[in-house]
């Protein structure tokens, strides 16, 4: 059963602005499917909505992976006369050390762990975000920047990013929690928090051609519903660019600590759905 140019559109938006958020893209397309009567994933859809939010985190973070690609330029060229900015350096080297072992968790837990739970998998998934949420906002912020971060550091973002693997688990709010717990300021813990989405989306791409190519989810057409693929990828990387702003917003100026009802709120509303398909 294919979605219809509604549906379509919904999915997009909601898992774009979804994926930027602390609340789990995944869990939310997974809810998404019970309702519109759907038992699995369409990897073609998801591969449209994937690329999208790649071009929407390139187009809300922009002007700091342009810094990162010049900084990262001066530094091979011979040129040596213009004063390198150390700090936009490092800040490329963070998230590329925090990348690797994010993208050997994602694969080792999907392929290895099988990640695609149930309604009720997502929903205790659900929980835990929202205590992770809850905990590290009560912490007390810190001010350190990239300068003041380690190898450690990195490892632990990109180690707790890869259990976003899992349906109801945030790479936001794990990569974000974890920078926060070590000091980190808000702003800066985003920031990386959003860099690291973009070798995280370009995974899960992989993932999902794997998926069309293995026929684990059956045959699909990459053609049988074009237009509905192309509504879902434009509205994700509209949902995308908002939900960046929204996120920037609200981790310097309120904090994530409501998100952590609002996980607890769809966890219990995940639970009650497992229960009616049971």
């Amino acid at each position: 059963m294919d979605m219809n140019l509604l549906q379509s559109l919904i999915y997009g938006v909601i898992s774009g602005i979804a994926e930027f958020l602390p609340i789990s893209s995944q869990a939310h397309q997974k809810i998404m499917l019970h309702f519109f009567g759907m038992s699995q994933a369409d990897p073609v859809r998801d591969l449209f909505v994937h690329i999208a939010l790649v071009i929407s985190v390139y187009s809300g973070c922009k002007s700091l992976i342009d810094q990162i690609r010049r900084e990262q330029r001066q530094q091979n060229s011979r040129n040596r006369t213009r004063v390198k900015n150390t700090r936009i350096l490092m800040d490329a080297r963070l998230v590329k050390n925090a990348a690797i072992p994010m993208v050997v968790g994602l694969l080792i837990l999907t392929y290895i762990f099988k990640t695609d739970v149930s309604l009720l998998g997502t929903a205790g998934f659900l929980l835990i975000n929202g205590l992770v949420l809850f905990a590290v906002d009560r912490m007390m912020q810190g001010n350190k920047d990239i300068r003041s971060m380690t190898y450690l550091d990195s490892l632990l973002m990109g180690v707790s990013a890869a259990f976003s693997a899992f349906p109801g688990i945030s790479r936001i709010a794990c990569t974000t929690s974890v920078s926060i717990g070590r000091g980190a300021h808000r702003q800066n813990a985003l920031n990386w928090a959003l860099l690291l989405s973009i070798p995280a989306l370009i995974a899960f791409g992989g993932i999902d051609i794997l998926r069309i190519i293995s026929g684990e989810y059956g045959n699909v057409s990459f053609w049988g519903n074009i237009f509905g693929y192309i509504v879902s990828a434009l509205s994700a990387y509209i949902g995308g660019i908002y939900g960046i702003k929204l996120a920037g917003f609200l981790a310097v100026n309120v904090g994530f600590s409501g998100f952590s009802y609002y996980c607890w709120g769809a966890s219990l509303f995940s639970f009650l759905l497992y229960l009616t398909v049971a």
